[in-house]
């Protein structure tokens, strides 16, 4: 079997581009919270029953826990 090679083109995106609040629906929000809080260093901007706002250290949300 002759494996195929495959080239990419780099290319870019304009500078200007990101990426908006994402939520994520987690089966344990606590568990959850210890993980992107702890290990990942988000920062806790919101919580209320049943879901959580993270961001960064200056409060820009980026992160949504359901």
């Amino acid at each position: 079997m002759q494996q195929q090679s495959t080239h990419l083109t780099p290319t870019s995106i304009h500078p200007d581009t990101g990426i908006g609040l994402v939520t994520l629906r987690v089966a344990n929000l606590d568990r959850s919270l210890s993980f992107y809080e702890g290990v990942l260093g988000f920062r806790r901007i919101e919580l209320t029953a049943g879901k959580a706002t993270l961001g960064t250290q200056d409060g820009t949300p980026l992160l949504e826990l359901q």
